[in-house]
């Protein structure tokens, strides 16, 4: 973990990566009720070899607990053969919304 140091009035920034995610985090501070992000969606191109994918998110997370608010896009290359570009837009809510 790096602290890439104060941002603003809000909080601290603090950098993060793993295997299957990195990104940043503002914590400390007065809290957030929005995000906002923009992006470009990656094409995908399949050559047939299975488990190939990519993931775009923006959201709200608890960062220190299990709450999160996330919305994003999801491209895979599908098909029995692998190599048709699928792509959805996804929704992650936790603890889930009733």
């Amino acid at each position: 973990m790096a602290s890439a140091g104060r941002v603003g009035v809000h909080g601290f920034l603090t950098l993060r990566q793993w295997e299957n995610w990195s990104g940043c985090a503002v914590t400390g501070g007065k809290p957030y009720t929005y995000v906002h992000s923009t992006f470009v969606q990656p094409s995908v191109t399949c050559s047939g070899v299975a488990v190939q994918y990519t993931s775009n998110w923006v959201g709200l997370d608890g960062f220190n607990d299990e709450t999160v608010e996330q919305d994003g896009t999801f491209a895979w290359c599908g098909g029995t053969d692998h190599t048709t570009p699928k792509y959805r837009a996804l929704q992650l809510a936790r603890p889930r919304r009733r």
